[in-house]
């Protein structure tokens, strides 16, 4: 383990020294084979479909690239880039999770032009997102940001962990703590649960 340490800091040397004198490409090269590997698995840890981890690795070096300067003030390139890693990644399943949820909103909404679809159900989809909105309204400013990653985000209590700076039990016991209030106020608005 000693052996990749070294091998580690003296490749962050020459990419260092490559940045230096402006050899933007070998040193991104350089990064490339040194924290390529560890880059993706770090991806791969965060995105379980190997197609859009290799993206995101991809997506990592490029942002990395644009920024190399800044390896020059870092103490830690792999640090550096861990934190792009996880940004990305974080970055990657948001869209990914409104995505699934769109294709799955969308296939449940009636087609326009289909008999089911009217004014009316457009009118009470509308009247039920506005109760919700002040079901929400009810809670502390951290519950009802936990509950919108949990439930609007479909986050997981560790992925919001890394948005929030909270622990993740810290999250859990937010969420836990405002589902009550939050079925009660639904409640009094007419909305209760199946």
């Amino acid at each position: 383990m000693g052996v990749g340490l070294e091998e580690r800091s003296a490749a962050d040397g020459r990419i260092r020294l490559a940045v230096r004198a402006g050899e933007r490409d070998a040193a991104l090269r350089m990064l490339m084979e040194a924290y390529g590997t560890q880059l993706f698995a770090v991806c791969s840890r965060f995105i379980p479909d190997r197609a859009l981890a290799e993206d995101v690795h991809q997506t990592c070096f490029v942002q990395a690239y644009q920024s190399l300067q800044r390896v020059l003030e870092r103490e830690s390139i792999a640090a550096w880039l861990m934190a792009i890693a996880r940004n990305r990644c974080l970055d990657a399943l948001k869209i990914h999770r409104r995505r699934r949820r769109w294709q799955v909103l969308h296939a449940t909404l009636p087609e326009v032009g289909d008999a089911r679809s009217t004014a009316e159900d457009d009118a009470h989809r509308a009247s039920l997102v506005q109760r919700l909105r002040r079901a929400l309204d009810v809670l502390s400013t951290e519950a009802r940001r936990a509950v919108e990653l949990r439930y609007g985000e479909m986050l997981s209590y560790e992925e919001m962990a890394q948005l929030c700076g909270a622990r993740p039990g810290t999250l859990q016991m937010r969420v836990t703590r405002a589902m009550p209030a939050l079925r009660r106020s639904l409640e009094a608005q007419g909305i209760t649960g199946s």
